[in-house]
């Protein structure tokens, strides 16, 4: 069984007295840089592209004053290390709300995502 994960702006040092530590106990805790790092880490879907593989991470984008949610895709290539810049490309799919829009996200195939990097990267 997975434990729930407590995310800390400090450390597990925080927790002063003795029940909240107890409180905690069957809690994973991360610190938000780690969070951060194994968020990096875990890509999405993988894609080959010329003999390179490409992590791809979903994002929900709205703008002020947007009627509706826009997906994101974040390339970058598996080999580099985290800190790397990703390649940011807009795909086609828009929905008034985050759930429909990662929905639609999954339909995604292989090829499709390969295309909007190529276009991107053009």
């Amino acid at each position: 069984m997975a434990l729930p994960i407590l995310l800390l702006s400090g450390s597990t040092d925080d927790l002063d007295r003795p029940e909240e530590v107890a409180a905690y106990s069957s809690v994973r805790f991360l610190t938000i840089q780690r969070a951060r790092e194994l968020l990096e880490s875990m890509a999405w879907r993988k894609i080959d592209q010329d003999g390179v593989t490409w992590h791809v991470q979903a994002a929900a984008e709205w703008k002020a004053n947007a009627k509706y949610w826009r997906l994101m895709l974040s390339f970058r290539p598996a080999d580099t290390e985290p800190k790397r810049r990703a390649i940011w490309a807009p795909a086609p799919i828009e929905s008034d709300s985050k759930s429909s829009l990662f929905q639609e996200a999954e339909r995604l195939t292989d090829e499709t995502l390969k295309e909007m990097l190529v276009q991107t990267m053009s």
